[in-house]
């Protein structure tokens, strides 16, 4: 009767735990018993090595041919296998107390005679049953159990299994039962069925030990397969390979985190998705080339990168033979060299650059050896030479120049290499294409290499011939412009003094002239009054002279006839001039008049008389001051001075002085420009002379000999009368009843113009002091139709009072006066919203005329 597979896990449960209870290790469950440190180099288990299905088909084949039982069992108490096991044991011996204790003894006498050299144990059991176990071995490994039993050797006592059946309590029909199960064997049998046994072990000794093998070397293909892709992972490098249908059938993950792609996406042909449009036919193409040919190839192609960007890649592919020779594909790897390509790219750049410059530059630029060879230059320097670069390398400087000369050149080389920098020096140079002569800066730099040798000298020269001359000219302008500054100073005094001088001429001329109307006509009174606003009118030209000098007086043309100024200005002059020095006049009475101003035309005299009296002064002579009419209708005049044909009125002042030379005279109009020693002349006479003639449509025009004198003839166009009639003054001050604001902080002024205007009929409120005129007007902005306001005032100027009303009231008419402002002008003025600009001091009838043509809307003059 075979023996279960539960039956025998029974006595396997049973055996263990009472050997456990006795403190043993039994040799089933323990892999220390035969196998000692050896245990710990075998990674495997006796399943993994063994077909264990297999051999339980073969050992169940074994018992029911043989009647053999058996069972296998590794080190850790795991059955393996198990075929035809006996009752006898697992249901009674190993069941009843006092035969499972002799059970446990023969146990361990078994296994004690299991050798880890091979064999087999034997025992018989006190009952006299018969156990075999054999070790199962593999590379020296004890690592399970091939065990068989129970049987009888000798043919046992029926009869005495009777008698054990009553002395332990079996069931005697049961118990013999189980005893006719078992076989007896005689000793011929036993010995080949031993023979049979160990067979068995060695043969699945050696099955395991191939099996073992092919394992092991299973095991270190993955292992290296695994170093081989933890290495194609770690670095830098994209890999990828590909079959020998030209399909990639891998990537690394470099390339798959680059790309951002999995790998099902980048296979076959999948990665050419991400190729660069314009690199893509290219890249393909070298790759399906050099598959053909089964050729090494490396190329440079852009791949989308993740973020979006495309960035170049270095792909170097190798083809791929297996040990056999065959061919299997191509291995390939790529490395990102995007920055390299930039820097590539900007060093390129940069060397374009530099050649560029080099060639170009104005400069001298060569560099010699330490010899003084010639190794590279510039055009600038081929110039200089009067030939090629290809000509010059190689040579030295006594092939181009003279000795002198190339000795100076070597010796300033020479001081630049040892003293190990920069040496200048300046030199005057001929260049051999033209024979130019030019000042050169040069300097010389000693070059060394990576290694710090020296290795030559880079010189650069420079022309500095104009820049010399430049600050030598700077310096005479310097000059100049310390003594123009110094007349600006006295401007912006003069400029003062005039406006507090006009802030007195103002009562005079304005109480002078309402005393003289209500004067009886004819009387001496009135004769009186007449010659003091006579004086005090001829004290405000002085005063607007003072102005225009200052540069702060607003130009007022009118039709003049400059026949009176010219007189009066000789008048002037006399006082002044030397007693060698004659003065004759040739003034025509009859000349017309002239759209000009009086003050303008009084400086045009003067400073063209200076002039003369300066060129006679150390000699003495005769000035001429003519005054004609002419026609001007010559082509060639016209052409040379761009004035218009027609009538005009000719100053011309002569002098018989030393005269202009011909290498100045077409710079006298210049400014700065002067010949005249410090303290004699700024320079700016006959360009201000110039630029009021200009302005009036006129021309001024010079003849000279040298030594024999100078003639300077001025052009000013004849006005028409319908011009004079619009420039002349009307003869009646025009009345009004508006009401109107006055502020001037100067209360003679405020007093005056009160009154001034209340005799046009304008009802008028004056206040001496910007801020309470504010708060006057705000307090009713629409009681008035005009406000006149001073500029010069504490607290807030005339501007600002403005702007502030403005604000309340933007079309309020308001007229701003000064007598001088270096802060304001009419232009100025204008743009924040005033309408009129007016000059102190005024007269009634000017004032008058201002005021209605605003209120009547009238244009501002």
């Amino acid at each position: 009767m075979t023996f279960g597979k539960n039956s025998f896990e029974v006595w396997t449960e049973n055996y263990s735990m009472n050997q456990g209870e006795k403190g043993l290790t039994p040799c089933v469950a323990s892999s220390h018993f035969f196998s000692g440190d050896h245990a710990l180099h075998l990674n495997h288990r006796i399943q993994d090595l063994i077909d264990i299905p297999k051999l339980q088909s073969l050992l169940d084949s074994l018992h029911a041919a043989a009647g053999i039982p058996s069972a296998i069992i590794d080190l850790e108490g795991n059955i393996l296998t198990g075929s035809g096991w006996l009752d006898i044991c697992t249901k009674f011996h190993r069941v009843n107390a006092r035969t499972k204790r002799d059970c446990i003894d023969s146990d361990k006498t078994i296994n004690k005679g299991l050798s880890p050299s091979g064999g087999h144990s034997q025992i018989t059991c006190p009952r006299g049953l018969t156990d075999i176990a054999a070790p199962l071995i593999i590379e020296g490994i004890h690592l399970a159990n091939i065990f068989t039993g129970q049987f009888f050797i000798i043919p046992p006592d029926r009869e005495q299994f009777r008698r054990q059946a009553a002395e332990f309590g079996f069931d005697e029909e049961d118990y013999l039962a189980a005893f006719d199960k078992v076989p007896v064997i005689s000793q011929t049998k036993l010995d080949q069925y031993l023979s049979l046994i160990t067979n068995l072990a060695e043969s699945l000794a050696g099955q395991g030990l191939r099996e073992l093998r092919s394992l092991k070397a299973q095991e270190a293909l993955r292992e290296r397969e695994t170093q081989y892709r933890n290495l194609a992972n770690s670095g830098l490098a994209l890999i990828w390979t590909s079959g020998p249908d030209k399909l990639y059938n891998y990537f690394n993950k470099p390339w798959l985190n680059f790309t951002g792609r999995t790998l099902d996406q980048e296979l076959g042909n999948g990665w050419t998705a991400g190729v660069h449009p314009e690199d893509f036919d290219r890249c393909v193409k070298t790759y399906a080339a050099a598959f053909d040919r089964r050729n090494s190839f490396d190329m440079e192609y852009r791949l989308r990168h993740h973020g979006g960007e495309y960035r170049w890649l270095q792909d170097v592919g190798t083809p791929n033979y297996n040990s056999s020779g065959e061919f299997m594909g191509y291995i390939g790897y790529c490395f990102d060299i995007t920055e390299r390509k930039r820097a590539t790219q900007l060093l390129t750049e940069s060397e374009t650059r530099l050649q560029t410059l080099v060639q170009t530059i104005p400069d001298l630029i060569w560099l010699k050896d330490r010899d003084g060879t010639y190794l590279d230059c510039n055009p600038m320097f081929e110039r200089f030479f009067g030939a090629a670069k290809k000509d010059i390398i190689g040579k030295t400087d006594y092939d181009f120049v003279d000795r002198e000369l190339a000795d100076f050149f070597r010796e300033h080389d020479r001081k630049a290499m040892a003293a190990g920098r920069p040496n200048s020096n300046e030199e005057w140079i001929i260049f051999a294409d033209d024979g130019h002569r030019a000042l050169l800066d040069t300097i010389k730099t000693p070059m060394f290499d990576a290694q710090g040798k020296l290795v030559g000298v880079l010189g650069i020269a420079r022309d500095i011939t104009e820049r010399r001359r430049s600050e030598e000219e700077k310096e005479k302008l310097q000059e100049q412009l310390n003594q123009a500054q110094k007349m600006e100073a006295i401007g912006i005094l003069a400029g003062g003094i005039a406006h507090d001088f006009n802030n007195i001429l103002g009562p005079i001329i304005g109480f002078a002239d309402i005393a003289r109307e209500d004067a009886p006509p004819g009387s001496q009174l009135a004769q009186d009054l007449e010659q003091i606003l006579t004086a005090a009118h001829r004290a405000k030209d002085l005063v607007r002279q003072i102005l225009a000098f200052s540069r702060h007086s607003a130009v007022e043309r009118m039709a003049i006839n400059i026949q009176p100024l010219v007189k009066e200005s000789l008048k002037m002059l006399r006082a002044s001039l030397p007693t060698t020095i004659t003065i004759k006049e040739n003034i025509h009475p009859q000349c017309g008049a002239v759209l000009a101003s009086a003050t303008q035309v009084y400086q045009i005299i003067m400073n063209l008389c200076t002039n003369a009296f300066h060129a006679m002064e150390k000699t003495g002579g005769v000035l001429l001051v003519g005054v004609n009419a002419v026609r001007l209708d010559s082509p060639l005049l016209l052409e040379a001075k761009q004035i218009k044909p027609g009538e005009y009125v000719e100053l011309a002042i002569s002098d018989t002085g030393i005269g202009i030379g011909p290498d100045i005279i077409d710079k006298i109009f210049d400014p700065y420009f002067t010949t005249k020693e410090i303290g004699k002349g700024t320079g700016l006479g006959l360009s201000v002379t110039h630029g009021i003639i200009k302005s009036y449509g006129g021309a001024i025009t010079v003849e000279s000999i040298l030594g024999q004198g100078a003639t300077f003839r001025v052009y000013i166009p004849v006005v028409t009368e319908e011009e004079a009639r619009k420039a002349e003054e009307p003869g009646e001050t025009p009345r009004g009843k508006e009401r109107i604001l006055f502020v001037d902080d100067e209360e003679l002024l405020a007093e005056l113009s009160k009154k001034m205007l209340e005799r046009l009929g304008y009802s008028v409120i004056s206040q001496c002091s910007s801020t309470e005129a504010l708060a006057v007007f705000m307090a009713d902005p629409d009681q008035f139709d005009l406000v006149i306001t001073d500029q010069t005032m504490p607290g807030l100027t005339g501007t600002d009072l403005a702007r502030r009303m403005l604000m309340i009231r933007p079309d309020l008419p308001i007229i701003l006066c000064t007598g001088f402002s270096s802060v304001v002008s009419e232009e100025s003025a204008k743009a924040i919203g005033i309408r009129e600009f007016a000059l102190k001091p005024f007269s009634k009838s000017s004032i008058g005329q201002l005021v209605r043509k605003l209120l009547d809307g009238g244009a501002a003059n």
